[in-house]
């Protein structure tokens, strides 16, 4: 069964069918635990039921998400299971991945942290970041980090990013990575477990990075290692910059000199000792033009951010004395810091974020290069709370034309993503750049999520509806007694610019008061909706009288006037194989007993039809439904070919 409907659009394109009925009256595929698509290594992985992360289940129909918010190490995420519940993705992710759906856009770059930009050809690089993620849906446990690298392409017309697929090439954490000019690419890491730094070899081959793991090695023990290339008489070396092992209470930083041998092989250490004069944090350095001389930038014992210049001097590095760019007010420095060089090579452009403990800023400095080599501030703009990865923990940069800059941020989600965001140079101040998704942009699109079985407590809640107010403030449907959402039809939602709504439990130790002005973008259920989770263990003729009854129940007095949700597949996942007796060669045959009980949907109005992951068949049914119900009172729906009438 298929329609020609395009499902990341599907109620656009049936606007003339279901605009004028009220939500619960639209048939819509819906997803049990949606952000169980991955969870964090050491955490139970038993209960992922996809490999679909939330823009994809968007982009492929699915308009109803079932959600099951908990508290995890102080962050929000979605619980799955009862007595030994795994943690999947935060409300951080979900909520900003349901705002660039809407906008027609996925700034989600990659799953990972430590992020790290090596240039390759006009505006095309490649990104390396490490990851801890367990993704198997057949609960492979990942003992390691590994290490990845994209491929990225950059239109500064409509700062949009083309990716190739993700490559896993090492394993360990915070990569760093240089290129020479003879194409021999350089990469450093910490060790996944201990303090130990190695480096890789390799080649751009085709455009394209590559790293021989046969050309690899230890060679000293520190962590947040970073790179740059220094250039004497001709000759290319490799300078190493990185901080004492986490368990010295110094901070120093020590450097690395090495030369690399003639068959690239393998790093030839010139020299080793402590850059004189530098305790710190965060280092990170920077390759100027010509490559004589390379920056060095750190946050200083004092949490100042601070810089020195690395230069050659009879083949041996020397470093200058410290020089001050920024002393926060009261702001310490404390995550990582990004730099690169701006599109014209006069300039430095670094970003920080500054966190005092409870509020993070994201800050970005334009600084003029002199002669002497000594560093400016041109202009320098903060970004308040509303920025749009407000917890970003590290971040790297790249210039591109137009003077545009890219932000490749790592925000500081349990399971943390990278997110990319396009800014201006060009003015007084650094401005952000909205993404051109004319064309794409999802405006008659509808989501309903439901929060009804939540473990979250009153202030949890709070903390909740701030996110919310943070990434889709003017989209969700607000309790605040202007609409009837039992009636208001969806055109009416949609010419308000609303385009979803949010149902959670409703908090009965509240007061009525108090409750509307801190949760008016929550919608309160006083009923939960039918429950998804049916109990069935296997197919059998039980399965299929629950799914009847459940049909049947719709229009009794609890859930007649509200959405009412029907599950029906369970999950061909290993750890539910062995709980639920339940294997992929059971679908077809719930698929078909669902279209059998077509005629009972459309009479009771069951309006959505859960999953355990993502089906493409229910949001083709979902649209047979809707053509069907309204088929009559409206137009045809687009699938429906006219039939010419004959003459008589």
């Amino acid at each position: 069964m298929t329609t020609s409907y395009n499902p990341s659009v599907w109620m656009e394109e049936m606007a003339v069918q279901i605009q004028s009925q009220p939500i619960k009256n639209i048939a819509m595929a819906g997803v049990h635990h949606p952000a169980s698509y991955s969870f964090i290594t050491g955490n139970t992985g038993k209960y992922i039921t996809t490999k679909h992360n939330i823009y994809q289940q968007l982009m492929m129909g699915i308009r109803y998400f079932d959600s099951r918010p908990s508290d995890y190490k102080n962050q929000l995420v979605e619980y799955h299971g009862g007595k030994d519940p795994s943690y999947g993705a935060s409300y951080n992710t979900l909520l900003r991945s349901f705002s660039d759906f809407f906008k027609g856009y996925n700034t989600l770059s990659a799953y990972g942290e430590s992020p790290n930009i090596l240039p390759l050809t006009n505006n095309t690089f490649a990104l390396l970041y490490h990851s801890t993620r367990l993704f198997s849906i057949n609960n492979e446990k990942k003992s390691a980090t590994e290490l990845y690298y994209r491929i990225g392409e950059y239109d500064p017309l409509n700062r949009q990013l083309k990716w190739e697929s993700e490559q896993a090439y090492n394993y360990g954490m915070t990569p760093a990575v240089v290129t020479t000019n003879s194409g021999q690419v350089v990469e450093v890491h910490k060790s996944e477990n201990k303090d130990q730094l190695w480096y890789t070899l390799g080649k751009i081959i085709d455009g394209k990075p590559t790293f021989d793991l046969h050309n690899q090695a230890n060679y000293t023990s520190g962590v947040q290692p970073t790179l740059a290339v220094l250039c004497a008489q001709d000759q290319e070396t490799i300078l190493e910059v990185h901080k004492t092992e986490h368990d010295n209470k110094h901070d120093q930083l020590w450097f690395n000199h090495f030369s690399i041998a003639p068959d690239g092989s393998e790093l030839v250490k010139l020299e080793s000792s402590k850059v004189s004069q530098c305790n710190g944090t965060n280092p990170k350095l920077l390759t100027l033009p010509g490559k004589q001389k390379s920056l060095l930038f750190y946050s200083n014992q004092n949490k100042d951010l601070v810089y020195v210049v690395a230069s050659l001097d009879g083949g041996k590095v020397t470093f200058s004395s410290e020089q001050l760019i920024l002393k926060p007010a009261g702001e310490p420095i404390e995550r990582e810091i990004a730099v690169c060089l701006s599109n014209n090579d006069n300039n430095v452009v670094l970003s920080y974020t500054q966190f005092d403990g409870q509020i993070s800023t994201r800050a970005y400095i334009d600084l003029a290069i002199a002669t002497d080599y000594q560093l400016s501030v041109v202009k320098k703009t903060t970004f308040d709370k509303n920025y749009p990865t407000w917890n970003a923990q590290s971040a790297a940069l790249f210039s591109t034309g137009d003077s545009q800059l890219l932000s490749l941020e790592a925000d500081t989600d349990l399971l943390h993503n990278i997110w990319y965001q396009p800014l201006s140079m060009a003015a007084q101040e650094f401005k952000l750049l909205d993404i051109d998704s004319t064309d794409s942009a999802k405006k008659e699109e509808f989501v309903v999520m439901s929060l009804t079985h939540s473990k979250l407590t009153t202030p949890q809640y709070s903390q909740l509806c701030d996110l919310v107010k943070h990434f889709l403030a003017n989209k969700v449907v607000k309790d605040d007694g202007s609409i009837d959402i039992e009636t208001a039809p969806l055109a009416n939602l949609l010419s308000d610019n609303k385009q979803m709504i949010i149902y959670f439990k409703d908090l009965d130790d509240m007061e009525a008061a108090e409750k509307a002005i801190k949760y008016d973008v929550l919608w309160p259920c006083k009923n939960n909706f039918s429950s998804p989770w049916h109990g069935r263990k296997k197919l059998d003729k039980e399965y299929f009288n629950e799914i009847y009854n459940t049909i049947n129940l719709r229009n009794t007095s609890s859930y007649a006037n509200q959405v009412y949700v029907l599950q029906t597949h369970l999950t061909d996942n290993s750890e539910y194989n062995s709980v639920l007796d339940w294997n992929e060669q059971y679908t077809p045959i719930s698929d078909s007993y669902l279209l059998s009980q077509q005629p009972a949907l459309i009479k009771h109005n069951v309006n959505i039809i859960e999953n355990n992951k993502p089906a493409p068949f229910l949001v083709d049914y979902c649209c047979q439904l809707n053509g069907i119900k309204y088929l009559n009172r409206l137009a045809k729906p687009k699938f429906v070919k006219p039939v010419s009438q004959p003459v008589v």
